[in-house]
């Protein structure tokens, strides 16, 4: 009896030790699986290639990806061949900047009364600068029960000329690269609805409430089966021609950027449509030698009646999510300005010294043209932004600079909106132009605490461009 007691002591025993072994190999298993590195770089390498390689063999790729933790390059190609970076230049912008701006709140409006109390003035400093800003610092006079019968616009300047000479007309008509003035609501951008009419007949506008501009309509409506001319805006100083075709049944949204710099008829328009019984000026903050005098006995308060600020991040997050070029390069002005730079090749000159006094990154025979991407002339390299990446995941306040990339588990409204599954962690930045597609930042594998930098550049391609994104997307789901 003693014996069989002793054999199921042992039995049980065994069997124990059998599940527990078996419960580890499962756990094995699953780490394997998670685990990217535990496939060898030679076959994630033979993976991406062959992904290349079916969707276009003769692509002018550049990669490069790196395992932060351990230093080890997980992938390369191409990586110290030029390319253009499009919207990847706003990462070397806004995050090299982001120790730049240091105060809690570098941006801001604001509305003042002079000394002699009788005149209000307005003062704009913030790139993100909406007619719900506007709003906002009207209603904040409204409840001190203020009501505006003037309002006189500070016209403050910035060192560097508002538009670069790179940007093509049609950049400016798109709006894509609307003029970089400190003086501004919603960027200058307005916008219009065109609608078809009857064939061979005039197109109607629909006009934007704050639309200050004459409208010379020449585009007609076409039958549907007949070649339609894109629409198009012409500004000639005085009115907007609009020209081109639109097919019978359609419409078409058009949005404009009237490249004026010493002009601000959308900022008056939007200011009257608040307050329409109220006088409207423009009041130079620099004035001729012999109104000096008088300027300074009239000189603008320190403090501000009512104010409205913004913080560096919720700039550079709107710029970096959405890839807005009008703030990426209001940044740099800004940046210039201060360090009293007077042309845009002086600013970004000085940017790059920054990026190799901070960041080890010398960026010496790179071309860099703006702080938004548009210019079709600025060149990087791959190895040059993924080294910028990794400088930055070396910094004290990474988490924080990190946050203020495009995030795929909270990814609406953003530039990477439904590329990825919800489940993954990726910071991430695109930039894309016709013909340009790019993407870098930061994949987290499963049960990673550190993350991989990658960069992925695709240039002078001709086929549709979601081939190329479904491309990058896929390389990057290999470490999910």
């Amino acid at each position: 009896m003693q014996n069989i007691k002793k054999y199921r002591y042992h039995y049980v025993w065994w069997l124990y030790s059998l599940i527990v072994l078996l419960g580890c190999n499962k756990g094995i298993s699953r780490m394997q699986t998670a685990l990217p590195l535990v496939t060898s770089h030679e076959e994630i390498g033979k993976l991406i290639n062959d992904k290349i390689q079916n969707v276009d063999p003769s692509l002018n790729v550049g990669i490069k990806i790196i395992d932060l933790k351990s230093g080890q390059i997980i992938y390369t190609k191409n990586s110290n061949r030029y390319y253009t970076p499009a919207s990847l230049t706003k990462v070397f912008t806004l995050l090299a900047l982001n120790e730049y701006f240091q105060c809690p709140y570098p941006f801001s409006s604001a509305i003042y009364l002079n000394q002699d109390k009788d005149r209000y003035y307005l003062t704009i400093d913030d790139p993100n600068f909406l007619q719900a800003d506007l709003k906002v610092l009207l209603d904040m006079l409204a409840k001190q029960g203020i009501v505006l019968d003037h309002l006189d616009v500070m016209r403050q300047a910035f060192s560097i000329p508002p538009t670069m000479v790179q940007r093509s007309v049609d950049d400016m008509h798109c709006a894509y690269g609307a003029p970089i003035t400190r003086v501004h609501v919603n960027k200058n951008i307005c916008s219009l609805i065109a609608k078809s009419s009857k064939i061979g007949e005039k197109v109607t506008i629909d006009k934007d409430i704050f639309f200050p501009y004459d409208l010379n309509i020449k585009a007609i409506t076409v039958q549907n089966d007949q070649e339609a001319i894109p629409l198009s805006i012409v500004w000639d100083g005085k009115q907007c021609t609009i020209n081109g075709a639109l097919k019978v049944g359609k419409e078409e949204s058009l949005k404009l950027a009237i490249h004026e710099d010493d002009h601000y008829h959308y900022v008056v328009a939007m200011i009257k449509h608040f307050l329409p019984n109220a006088s409207v000026a423009f009041q130079d903050s620099k004035q001729k030698e012999d109104e000096e005098e008088k300027v300074k006995n009239s000189t603008v308060p320190s403090d501000a009646i009512v104010s409205r600020k913004k913080s560096y991040a919720d700039i550079a997050g709107i710029a970096l999510k959405t890839s807005d070029n009008f703030i990426a390069d209001y940044v740099l002005a800004s940046y210039a300005t201060q360090e009293n730079q007077p042309t845009w090749d002086d600013a970004t000159h000085r940017l790059r010294e920054k990026i190799n006094e901070v960041f080890q990154v010398d960026l010496t025979k790179s071309k860099m043209d703006d702080g938004s991407g548009l210019s079709r002339r600025n060149l990087f390299t791959v190895e040059q932004i993924s080294d910028f990446l990794g400088t930055t995941y070396q910094k004290p306040n990474f988490n924080e600079m990190q946050s203020l990339m495009a995030y795929s588990q909270q990814d609406e409204g953003t530039t990477i909106a439904g590329r990825f599954p919800k489940n993954m962690r990726v910071y991430a930045k695109t930039g894309t132009l016709s013909g340009v597609s790019n993407l870098c930042g930061y994949v987290y594998p499963k049960q990673y605490e550190t993350p991989y930098s990658f960069v992925i550049t695709m240039n002078n391609f001709c086929d549709p461009i979601k081939n190329y994104r479904d491309l990058q997307d896929n390389i990057i789901k290999l470490f999910q």
